[in-house]
């Protein structure tokens, strides 16, 4: 099957810098009264992290926006797989 396997890889290393501030929730819905703030996913080691999927979201979400900003309207449709 054409998924079975990775055909290309590409590695990106670079620095995100936070101009905001982010949340990156760890998904418990448990609600503790004693906790000042909501949960914040982290590693092992207890450092915030924030997942590949949410990079992958929102770098496919600013894809394709811009690519179908240049489509007549009657076109578009979902670009970015």
């Amino acid at each position: 099957m054409l998924l079975d396997k990775f055909y290309n890889k590409y590695i990106i290393k670079g620095v995100l810098l936070a101009e905001s501030p982010i949340h990156i929730g760890s998904g418990d819905e448990s609600y503790d009264p004693t906790q000042i703030d909501n949960a914040v996913i982290r590693d092992v080691n207890g450092n915030p992290y924030i997942p590949g999927s949410s990079l992958k979201g929102v770098l496919r979400s600013y894809l394709e926006t811009l690519l179908q900003s240049g489509i007549d309207e009657k076109y578009k449709a979902c670009l970015v797989v």
